[in-house]
Order: C-alpha cells, then sequence, then structure tokens
C-alpha cells in the first residue's frame, strides 16, 4: 500500500528496521532526511554500517504442576448368579456377586429375615416392597459375595429377582461403589425327584400333598426309603430322597393338607407326631412334632379341606372340635374347635370335599342321608354360609359311593365307583358337571367315556385333568387302553398321556411339568420299578430317574 507514513512512525520504524520497509517516493521532500536518519542508526563509531539488531523472541518459562492425591479405583460388580434365562438351578445353590477388587465384608450387610428392605445388598421380587433375607459370606479371595436365602426356592418353579447394591458397599481400602447397581434376573429352578419306594405293613399310599421342595406321603406303611417311617413321611423334592424329620402315627393316614408351613393330617389314629391325637393332629415340619391344634375326632378323618381360617373336615366322626358334628365340621385353624356351621349328616362317611364362592359338596358313601335338610345319596350340596342343603340339587340317587371331587374352571368333576349313574346322567366312574344344579356341564358322558372300573384319585394341572384308580386294559379309559393312569383336557379331549402303572393308583397330585402318584402299584412304563410311588412327566407320563 502506497501511503504517507505519519513522520513518529516512521521515526520509529526507521530506528527499528530501517528505510527499506517503508515505501516512500523518492521525489518527496523528506526523502533525503529519512536516508540521513537510515544511515545514522545503522552507522557504528568507526562508520561501518551494521545490520540490524535481532531481538531474540521471549522464551516461556515453563510451569511444573504440583502432584495431587491419586485417583482412586472404585469397585465395581462384574457379575450375579443365578444368570439371567439361567435354568436348571439346584436348589441350595447360593445367590453371588461378584466383585472387581476384595471388598471389605462389614460393609455387605443385608437382612437376615423376609421383611422390609434395609442393608447395603437388597433382594426383591416384588419391586423392593420387601426383600429377601439371608445370610452373607465372602469367598477367600474376597471377591465374591454369598448370599444364602432365609426361605429356599422351590423346585419346578420360576423366579425374577431384583438386586440393588448400593454405595455404601467398600472395598478393604474404603472405596466404595461409584453408583448404585441395580440388576434383574429371571431362572428355573430344578426338576423334582422322588428316587424312594414304600413298604410295609399295609403298603398302600393314600394321601399326597407338596410344600415347596417337600412331599409327603401318607397311607398305611412302615418303611420309606432305607428309613422306618410310620404312615407318613416326608421326602426331599430336591434329592428324591426321604428327609430327616420323622412325623409317625399310630394308624391309617387318609388325608394331608398344608397351610401357613403347617402339616395337618387326618387319618384312623390315636398317637401322631409323639402325642395323645385322635383323627386329626397338626405337625411342625422342622421337628415331626404334633402342635397344640387337637380337633380330637371321634371317628376317622377322610379329608381335609383349605378354607381360609378354616378347615372343612369330613369323615365318620360324630364328634369333633368339642362339638357334636356328624361326619362333616368346619374347624378353626388357629384352636381347632368346631364353627357354628353345622349340614349334620345322619349317616355314611364323608370321603371328599370341594367348594365354590356360594356351595360345599360333599362326596362319600351314604345312602338317602339327610344332609342340611335335603336327602342325598353319595353325593350332596349344602350352603357355604349357613350348612342348609341345596334342594333339588342331584335328586336322582346314585349307585355307588364317590371317592374324589375337584372343582376347577367351573365345572365339578367327580370320581368314584358308580358306574354309569350320577345325578341322573350317564357317566362312567367319573365325569363333570355344572355344579350349580348338578346338570351337564358339557364335559362328555355316555357310552366310550369315562372310566370301565373306580376312579379313586383325581388332580388338575393347567388345562389337564389327571385320573387315577383301579381300571385298566382294553376299553379302560375314554375307550382306550389305560392302566390305572389316564388324562383329558379339563375339556374332555383324551390326552395321550399314558404312565401305565401295573396297579390301583389311590393318590394324585402335581408339581411343576410333573405328576406324582401313590398307590399299590409297583412299576410305571409298563415296567419300571417304582413301588407305591412315583414322579412323572405330565406330558409324556414318562418316570424321572
Amino acid at each position: 500500500m502506497k501511503t504517507k507514513c505519519i513522520h513518529y512512525y516512521l521515526f520509529l520504524h526507521l530506528l527499528l528496521f530501517g528505510i527499506s520497509n517503508c515505501s516512500i517516493p523518492e521525489s518527496n521532500s523528506n526523502f533525503s532526511f529519512l536516508v540521513y536518519l537510515s544511515k545514522i542508526r545503522n552507522t557504528g563509531a568507526d562508520n561501518t554500517v551494521t545490520p540490524p539488531v535481532t531481538v531474540p523472541p521471549a522464551t516461556a518459562t515453563p510451569v511444573t504442576a504440583t502432584p495431587g492425591p491419586p485417583t482412586p479405583i472404585t469397585p465395581k460388580v462384574l457379575s450375579l448368579t443365578p444368570i439371567n434365562n439361567s435354568t436348571n438351578v439346584l436348589i441350595g445353590t447360593p445367590i453371588t456377586i461378584v466383585f472387581d477388587k476384595p471388598m471389605d465384608l462389614t460393609t455387605l450387610t443385608m437382612i437376615s429375615t423376609d421383611g422390609t428392605c434395609t442393608g447395603n445388598i437388597q433382594v426383591s421380587s416384588n419391586n423392593f416392597i420387601t426383600c429377601m433375607g439371608g445370610t452373607v459370606s465372602l469367598s477367600a479371595d474376597q471377591l465374591t459375595v454369598s448370599i444364602t436365602p432365609k426361605t429356599s426356592p422351590c423346585v419346578e418353579s420360576t423366579y425374577t429377582l431384583q438386586f440393588k447394591v448400593s454405595t455404601g458397599v467398600k472395598d478393604t481400602t474404603g472405596n466404595p461403589l461409584t453408583s448404585e447397581f441395580l440388576n434383574t434376573t429371571t431362572f428355573q429352578t430344578q426338576q423334582a425327584f422322588v428316587r424312594v419306594g414304600v413298604s410295609g405293613s399295609s403298603n398302600i399310599v393314600n394321601a399326597l400333598a407338596v410344600s415347596c421342595n417337600t412331599l409327603y406321603v401318607g397311607g398305611n406303611f412302615t418303611t420309606v426309603g432305607s428309613s422306618t417311617r410310620n404312615n407318613i413321611a416326608a421326602i426331599n423334592l430336591a434329592t428324591g430322597l426321604e428327609s430327616s424329620v420323622n412325623i409317625g402315627t399310630n394308624g391309617t393316614v387318609n388325608t394331608i393338607l398344608i397351610n401357613a408351613g403347617i402339616v395337618y393330617i387326618g387319618g384312623t389314629f390315636t398317637s401322631a407326631g409323639g402325642q395323645s391325637r385322635n383323627n386329626a393332629v397338626a405337625i411342625d415340619p422342622l421337628t415331626g412334632a404334633a402342635t397344640p391344634w387337637n380337633p380330637n375326632g371321634s371317628g376317622q378323618v377322610m379329608s381335609l379341606v383349605y378354607n381360609g381360617a378354616t378347615v372343612y373336615t369330613g369323615g365318620a366322626f360324630t364328634t369333633i372340635g368339642g362339638q357334636a358334628r356328624n361326619r362333616i365340621a368346619e374347624l378353626d385353624l388357629t384352636n381347632g374347635n368346631a364353627t357354628a356351621w353345622n349340614p349334620n349328616a345322619s349317616l355314611g362317611t364323608i370321603n371328599t370335599i370341594a367348594y365354590d364362592a356360594t356351595n360345599v359338596y360333599l362326596g362319600g358313601n351314604f345312602t338317602s342321608a339327610n344332609i342340611g335338610g335335603q336327602t342325598y345319596t353319595h353325593l350332596a350340596a349344602v350352603s357355604r354360609s349357613t350348612g342348609a342343603g341345596v334342594a333339588g340339587w342331584c335328586p336322582t340317587t346314585t349307585t355307588f359311593p364317590v371317592s374324589a371331587l375337584v372343582l376347577t374352571g367351573g365345572v365339578l368333576f367327580a370320581g368314584g365307583a358308580f358306574g354309569g349313574n350320577l345325578c341322573s346322567l350317564t357317566i362312567y366312574n367319573f365325569g363333570g358337571l355344572n355344579p350349580a344344579n348338578a346338570a351337564s356341564s358339557g364335559y362328555p358322558s355316555g357310552g366310550g367315556t369315562g372310566a370301565g372300573a373306580a376312579v379313586n384319585a383325581l388332580a388338575v394341572s393347567g388345562n389337564n385333568l389327571y385320573v387315577g384308580g383301579a381300571f385298566n386294559g382294553a376299553g379302560a379309559f375314554f375307550n382306550q387302553v389305560r392302566n390305572y393312569l389316564g388324562s383329558t383336557t379339563t375339556a374332555g379331549v383324551l390326552n395321550s398321556w399314558d404312565p401305565n402303572a401295573n396297579n390301583t393308583v389311590n393318590a394324585i397330585t402335581t408339581v411343576g411339568s410333573a405328576v406324582i402318584i401313590g398307590g399299590t402299584f409297583t412299576t410305571i412304563n409298563g415296567g419300571t420299578a417304582a413301588v407305591r410311588l412315583a414322579i412323572v412327566d405330565a406330558n409324556t407320563g414318562v418316570i424321572r430317574p
């Protein structure tokens, strides 16, 4: 750019850089003066021209940072078990949480019994409304936390657990988790097993009941597996072997009910659980000892059915729970006393009980019995609120006794030895009724249905009805070959399920994907040894090893 320089700027510029950098026309009157100044700047004392002074650039002085404390390496959770979507998780396997650093055991706190969620480690199945209790231990390398639940998971079950590990958890150097750890895992527990047989005395199983990982077996026997067990035994379903708990009665067990962890037993005995008890008893499952509950029935008890705070009780007694009660009663589950409910069956024996919101249904061995003011033969219905008989319900005489009742999906299934006559319907030894009026429920009846001989046991799991009894051979079950066991859907479609026992079945219950059966048989699946007790697949009927 060609422009005039301001004098003082030119002066400074010439002093520092010489004239060459200032663009001024030589014709300018000031040019000679500027040349003179330039020479003065660049000429030494000896009149020699010196080059311009080079000013070195400023050098920055390096700043050394003072080192601070090292950043702590906080612990973190690496994994937990059971792994999400895992199957066949063995009962007794602890829950584990694996950390990447050795942990301080004193900070690994959790509640010891199931209840309100507190502690640095929380495990819940209901979004932390309540939490699982348990004990915590730490591996030798202090990396793996093991939790043993206070309440064991049950066989053949699916669980979803939520985990919460708080920042209160610390490693051995005092470093906490950086943030709260949250995770959810879903898993299935192992299959149930039964690997013992029943023998001695009359060699018969009459009753079965499952409570989580324990199968209770009742009947008339003296040995289960390799242990002496008189008429009642507990079997560990995780191992399939008899439990160390020894209850014992001095007579036959006909029925077993589990409620709130207590085992209620009915039968024909005068001693049970180490105490004098007549025909009904409640047992502590941990010790096998009788509890104070003592209805003191005057005759045999055939059926116990849970009803909230009470239990419906049927049999051949005339007094029970401190009151005169003929063959049917309602007992308080706390003290064993009879309630005011009293249908008062005039004769016979009540073998089996079912109920719905309106009525209680009674099956048994009674002919023209007055029950609740109405006359019934082998099958009756009484009001659940008053005990009065339902007028006009099943008015036609049922030919022979009813041994089993199951109410599900609005259908009352009945089993027994009543041939082809049940409440005016052509039903052969088992079938379905409409509970409101004892008319047809739509379940198949007539020729080619039912069973060819007595049905002693019924059980329902999902949409399937399992049937056991004395029927066998060609045409024995829905006109097909079935030996002592068969199954249909609850709608009456024949299933292929065919365990093929070699003798009578008296009791059936279910657990997960399995059916447990008891009776007098000694083989299943056409020859596999199973002495009066077996567990088979609910779909295939194949016995479990």
